[in-house]
C-alpha cells in the first residue's frame, strides 16, 4: 500500500518528467523554425517590411471616462456617442489625436499585410528537402514563424466608458458601462469631422451673402415677393432667401436664391 512520501514521490517525478517534456517541445519547435527560416523567401520579405514599416506609437491607448449625471432618468437616456463626441471636440486628454494615429496606422498596418500577402511565395521542393522538412511541416511552421515576428497591430485603442448617477443623499447608486473600441472610435471621428466641415460650409455660404449679390437677386425678381407677388413699393420688406436651406446643402448662388417679403419667408422658414 502506498504511504504519504510514496504519493509525494509519485507526483515530484510526473512533474519532472512533464516539465522535460515541455523543454524538449521548445527546443524542437526552435529548431524548427531555425530551418524553415534559412530557406523562407516569406520571412525573409516579413524582415525587409518591418524594418521598412514604422508606426507612430499611440499616447494612452486605453482610456477611461467616468461621467456623473443629474438624475436616474438622464442616466438612462444618456447616449454614449454624445460623450464620445464632446470629448473629441475639445480633444480631451488628446483623444482626437489618438483615434487619428489609430486610424492612420490602421491604413499603414493594411497595406503591410497586403505587402506581404502579394510577395507569398513557395520555396522549391528540393530546398525544403534539402532541411529534411515535409512540405506539410515547413508549412506549418512557416505560418508560426510569420505570425511571431509580424508587427504588433498598432491601431489598438480602447475607451472604457461609465456614467452613473448618486442620489442627493447617497442612499441610491446606478451605473451604465460601456466600452468603445477602434471600429467605434473610428466611426465616431468620421462622424465628429463631417459635422464639423457641415458647420464651418453653413457658415461660409452665409458669410458669402454680399450687399452686390443680395442686389441682383432683387432685380432679378423685379423687387416683388416670389411666393406672394407684393412688392418692395407696396411696403413689403423683401428678404433674400435660400430655396434649397443652407442648413441642407443649399449654395449662396443666383439659381439658389430668391426674393420673399418678410411674412413668406418666416413661413417658409427653413422648408424646401
Amino acid at each position: 500500500m502506498l504511504t504519504g512520501d510514496d504519493y509525494v514521490s509519485i507526483t515530484s517525478a510526473l512533474l519532472t518528467i512533464a516539465t522535460i517534456i515541455l523543454i524538449i517541445r521548445a527546443l524542437y519547435r526552435h529548431w524548427m523554425l531555425k530551418k524553415v527560416a534559412a530557406i523562407s523567401k516569406n520571412y525573409k520579405t516579413l524582415q525587409r517590411l518591418n524594418s521598412t514599416y514604422a508606426f507612430p506609437q499611440l499616447i494612452r491607448p486605453k482610456r477611461a471616462i467616468t461621467h456623473p449625471t443629474k438624475s436616474y432618468r438622464s442616466l438612462q437616456k444618456l447616449k454614449w456617442y454624445e460623450i464620445v463626441i464632446y470629448h473629441l471636440e475639445n480633444n480631451i486628454a488628446n483623444l482626437r489625436e489618438d483615434i487619428h494615429t489609430a486610424i492612420s496606422n490602421k491604413t499603414a498596418y493594411d497595406k503591410y499585410m497586403a505587402d506581404l500577402c502579394n510577395c507569398s511565395v513557395k520555396p522549391h521542393p528540393e530546398k525544403i528537402k534539402s532541411q529534411h522538412l515535409s512540405e506539410k511541416q515547413f508549412l506549418k511552421y512557416e505560418k508560426i514563424l510569420i505570425e511571431k515576428n509580424l508587427l504588433p497591430i498598432p491601431y489598438n485603442i480602447e475607451l472604457k466608458l461609465k456614467a452613473y448617477y448618486r442620489s442627493p443623499k447617497g442612499q441610491k447608486y446606478y451605473e451604465r458601462k460601456s466600452v468603445y473600441r477602434f471600429k467605434e472610435l473610428a466611426a465616431a471621428y468620421h462622424k465628429w469631422q463631417q459635422q464639423k466641415n457641415y458647420v464651418i460650409s453653413v457658415k461660409y455660404e452665409r458669410s458669402i451673402m454680399s450687399d452686390s449679390i443680395r442686389y441682383n437677386v432683387l432685380k432679378r425678381d423685379d423687387f416683388r415677393c416670389c411666393i406672394c407677388g407684393i412688392s418692395a413699393g407696396e411696403g413689403a420688406k423683401l428678404h433674400v432667401d435660400h430655396i434649397i436651406p443652407v442648413s441642407k446643402g443649399g449654395k449662396t448662388v443666383m439659381g439658389n436664391l430668391q426674393t420673399l417679403c418678410e411674412r413668406c419667408n418666416l413661413g417658409k422658414s427653413n422648408k424646401l
